[in-house]
């Protein structure tokens, strides 16, 4: 073939570009311009280059060399270097990359779920935050979300100044922790954030280490399994025969008028009632895996007048039971709806999303108002609905999904512009479609998912320290996180090859509905299991009990949850002679009809905030509770109730939200909620998802 002199020149060029491409030394993302490189510890860098390429890295006037591998990855340990910088670091291969604005003190990581992840922007704060002096000593290093199988080498992001403008995306938790930590130690800081919400502790650990855990043996099981499911084929399989079923259903008009749908029309009201009974289990099947069912309800809120306000209320669902779309017939919601929380005001398809949770907007039946902006405007609901034990609905457990029994109805009032009730038409019922399965192994719940995806890219840099906010996706297997917590513990300081790395981690806050009367909470089983953890070697507590907010798992007072956190690293780290934890419980002993408490961490002293002691329970061997009366009494707290003569056990905050719980010590850190007893559990026995 004959070439041009114009073919030649193109020829050139991808040469050059394909030789370029193949040459050019790489370094992954958490090794970037403005990082932090953990002091007294080898400098560990790493990168890659083609097979056998010639490799320099030249830091605060040492440079070492190597040779990348044949699998074209190299690396290098530089020597340990005090606090110090800014440095600029430069890379040679066949091209030179050069890192400016490089600090050498301490580098913190920042993990866990939506409670670590939560960004700054969203929490309580004051604008004064921006313009402290010791930001310019902290650095920001942010993973974003990634779920993988195999796991991942590197990720795509970079360090970050600690502006407003990083701050705000940032974890408010493990911004706390830094401003309140750097002007105490005086080193430049690095915080790496890597978080998930709704994440599950196995979701973080290595699946051959899961596989080593026996508590852990029935879930590996059951994610094997799904696994196998996927790649096997046979959930695409019955998803298919769902759609089947799906499109069967839906062309029957007669299921909209089936009796099992009451539609009652009243002088101010229409209320729609949904009874589960009619429909046999194969129906229930019908929606996707999961969840039982998914209604999808429709109101009319516009016939005849315009509609400029209208009121809906459920009776008692659970959180992300339902989603609100104000727009046309939206029968044909698609598979990417399931899941997802609408923002007010979102555009949709032909629709807006004028609300999101409702567990954000309604509870127990509480109308919430709608202000319906244009003439033939309809209500969708779409309901999840999945069966909750009556337990559960008593007390809120959250993960749940839809009506609590005995409570499936929905309830319009519709007023036109001079507030003149509006009839609305008659509503339809019908199912919403299958949700198309996805690969289980992406899932942020999905054993090792995270591990692979947020947590290898970051191995082989050095760590001073782990701060850690989770436990909310694992409480219903609270007695399982006694075995799995220590192991993700145990497991990461081996994988940084780091046997004592200190590993701070924050106790769950106090949420949902606060019972009248002793009670047993899967959540206060997962505290016990956090406290329990604290038997690992240098580790630490940061509790949290009195920031939560009952109708809020995220509660928006994460300063304290920081401050905390800090002072245990300024304590168990750096060696500062500070109290960083609140009383926590040691042994009791029976006095005749009252039981006396000893505790550690009691600081300078105890005390009751606010007024007498409260949450304290006793009972004696018939395993009843109730509510007692607690003294302080020097160092030791004495409690008693005349309805318990004999007592053998008391519990202290034990409930998922113990409200006015008080107990604190004088440098005002709260005591960790506790129980004597070994009784039975909620979540004894519970080792898998389902």
């Amino acid at each position: 073939m004959k070439l041009t002199r114009s073919s030649n020149l193109v020829w050139a060029a991808v040469l050059c570009a394909v030789s370029a491409a193949r040459a050019d030394v790489r370094l992954p993302g958490v090794i970037s311009s403005n990082m932090v490189v953990q002091r007294d510890q080898p400098v560990v860098l790493w990168g890659w280059a083609d097979a056998g390429e010639a490799v320099s890295v030249a830091f605060d006037g040492e440079t070492q060399s190597t040779q990348a591998n044949d699998a074209g990855r190299w690396r290098v340990a530089l020597s340990p270097r005090k606090t110090g910088g800014p440095f600029e670091l430069v890379v040679k291969g066949n091209n030179t990359l050069t890192l400016e604005n490089v600090l050498v003190g301490d580098v913190w990581l920042c993990s866990g779920q939506s409670n670590m992840e939560m960004q700054f922007a969203n929490v309580h704060f004051d604008e004064s935050e921006f313009d402290r002096p010791e930001l310019a000593n902290i650095r920001l290093f942010e993973l974003p979300r990634t779920k993988a199988v195999e796991p991942q080498d590197d990720c795509p992001s970079r360090w970050t100044l600690c502006t407003r403008e990083h701050i705000e995306k940032f974890s408010a938790v493990g911004y706390f922790f830094g401003r309140h930590l750097q002007p105490e130690i005086g080193v430049p800081l690095g915080l790496v954030h890597s978080s998930h919400g709704g994440s599950p502790a196995e979701a973080w650990v290595r699946w051959e280490t899961l596989e080593q855990i026996p508590e852990m043996k029935p879930l590996v099981n059951e994610a094997r399994d799904a696994d196998q499911a996927w790649t096997g084929g046979s959930l695409m399989a019955d998803y298919d025969k769902r759609m089947q079923q799906w499109h069967d259903a839906n062309i029957d008009v007669s299921l909209a008028k089936s009796e099992s749908k009451t539609f009652i029309d009243g002088k101010e009201t229409r209320e729609i009632s949904y009874k589960r009974e009619p429909w046999t289990s194969s129906d229930a099947d019908l929606v996707g895996v999961g969840v039982n069912n998914i209604l999808l309800t429709e109101c009319g809120l516009g016939a005849g007048d315009f509609a400029i306000h209208a009121e809906l209320s459920l009776d008692r669902v659970m959180e992300s039971s339902a989603y609100f779309i104000l727009g046309n017939s939206h029968f044909g919601f698609s598979e990417s709806t399931w899941g997802r929380f609408f923002e007010r005001g979102q555009v949709f398809g032909e629709s807006t999303a004028l609300v999101g949770r409702t567990d954000e907007f309604i509870r127990d039946g509480e109308p919430f108002s709608l202000d319906i902006k244009r003439q033939g405007s309809a209500l969708s609901v779409l309901i999840n609905d999945k069966p909750i034990n009556t337990a559960e609905c008593g007390s809120g457990t959250i993960g749940a999904l839809g009506f609590c029994p005995g409570k499936r109805t929905m309830t319009v009032r519709n007023f036109n512009a001079t507030g003149n009730f509006v009839t609305p038409p008659p509503a339809t019922v019908a199912f919403a479609q299958p949700v198309k399965p996805v690969d289980p192994r992406l899932s942020h719940r999905h054993p090792s998912t995270l591990f692979n995806g947020m947590i290898e890219p970051l191995l082989p840099m050095r760590l001073r320290g782990v701060i850690w906010y989770q436990g909310e996706s694992n409480h219903e297997r609270a007695v399982q996180y006694r075995a799995l917590f220590p192991a993700l513990i145990e497991s990461w300081r081996a994988e940084w090859k780091q046997p004592e790395l200190p590993f701070l981690f924050v106790q769950l806050a106090s949420f949902l509905k606060a019972e009248p009367e002793p009670s047993e909470s899967d959540w206060a089983e997962l505290r016990e299991a956090q406290r329990m953890s604290l038997r690992v070697p240098h580790t630490a507590m940061a509790v949290a009990i009195d920031v939560g907010e009952a109708d809020d798992i995220h509660p928006k007072n994460k300063e304290p949850v920081g401050e905390r956190l800090a002072r245990a690293a300024r304590a168990l780290v750096y060696g500062a002679k500070v109290t960083y934890s609140g009383p926590i419980y040691r042994d009791m002993k029976v006095e005749d009809s009252s039981i006396r408490l000893s505790f550690d961490h009691i600081g300078s002293g105890l005390v009751a905030r606010g007024g007498p002691l409260k949450q304290f329970a006793i009972a004696g061997a018939d395993q009843k509770f109730h509510w007692a009366a607690a003294t302080i009494e020097g160092d030791t707290i004495v409690v008693s109730t005349p309805e318990v003569t004999s007592p053998v056990a008391v519990r202290y905050a034990w409930a998922s939200n113990p409200e006015g719980c008080n107990l604190y010590n004088k440098e005002g850190l709260p005591a960790s909620p506790f129980r004597t007893d070994d009784w039975p559990l909620l979540s004894d026995g519970k080792r898998t998802v389902k």
